[in-house]
């Protein structure tokens, strides 16, 4: 079990090789300032630069290096800050992830690309969810209903899952092969990328919880798969459930789902 020493170390080296990641690409990367203005629905480009001003082709490199250089300057400013605190002893921070810093940034940084978030060390949940991945492939027939973003899913339930997690901006996979610590493979039913949390989380959600088959072969099952694996229940696997008769509880369901999401990031 993990104490909380230990939980403080590893997001301490996390963010120091985070730190580092940024600086040498802050190196690389051209400086200048971007701006943009729109006219009929067209982006034009100005660069300045030591106090000159000068106008970009659309297809002129620099735009994007210079959008990655201000996702890097902003993610280093937010790692550093993150680092200090941390190192005095604080423990009450929110982790952080360059993926929310885009709602505010200026109009001319709104488009960094993916690989530099894979260069920093981060994910981008713009394109994650949506890259291909190892997928469970049984029982295809199963996939009944299509959510509202066209995802196929096994049930009404699921899809309401799903709805759940893109109302509150979280990116996640549906089914994927996810190996534990201990090398099982499993596939839960969401895979959801939570802001700033380093390890994956799972949820799996159970129905059928009438049938002890189901309990059995399913439930219990996988339970103890995750326990074998160090996994616990509650903090790295959400279980949720249908009520008897297969009746769920949206509101309760959906602020147990997200109150989870918000204990992850504060853990």
């Amino acid at each position: 079990m993990d104490t909380i020493q230990r939980k403080t170390e590893r997001k301490i080296a996390r963010l120091r090789e985070s730190k580092a990641l940024c600086e040498k690409q802050l190196q690389q990367l051209p400086k200048g300032k971007l701006l943009v203005t729109e006219k009929k629905g067209r982006p034009y480009y100005s660069l300045f630069l030591d106090r000159h001003s000068y106008y970009l082709r659309t297809e002129d490199a620099r735009i994007q290096l210079l959008q990655d250089r201000h996702l890097v300057e902003e993610t280093l400013q937010g790692v550093t800050r993150q680092l200090t605190l941390l190192e005095k002893g604080s423990r009450e921070i929110v982790p952080f992830d360059p993926n929310e810093l885009l709602r505010s940034f200026p109009p001319a940084y709104q488009h960094p690309s993916t690989e530099i978030f894979r260069a920093i060390g981060f994910v981008d949940a713009r394109t994650w969810a949506t890259q291909p991945y190892n997928r469970n492939t049984r029982h295809p027939e199963s996939l009944r209903v299509r959510t509202k973003q066209g995802l196929m899913v096994r049930s009404r339930i699921e899809s309401s899952i799903c709805e759940i997690y893109e109302d509150a901006g979280i990116p996640f996979r549906y089914e994927e092969t996810l190996k534990l610590p201990n090398g099982v493979e499993l596939n839960p039913d969401y895979h959801p990328l939570i802001p700033g949390v380093l390890l994956p989380k799972r949820h799996e959600h159970c129905g059928m919880m009438d049938d002890p088959g189901y309990v059995e072969r399913e439930f219990l099952w996988k339970r103890d798969q995750y326990l074998r694996a160090g996994l616990i229940p509650g903090r790295d696997v959400l279980f949720t459930f249908d009520g008897p008769g297969g009746q769920v509880d949206l509101p309760q369901l959906r602020k147990e789902i997200l109150d989870w999401i918000d204990f992850c990031r504060h853990e």
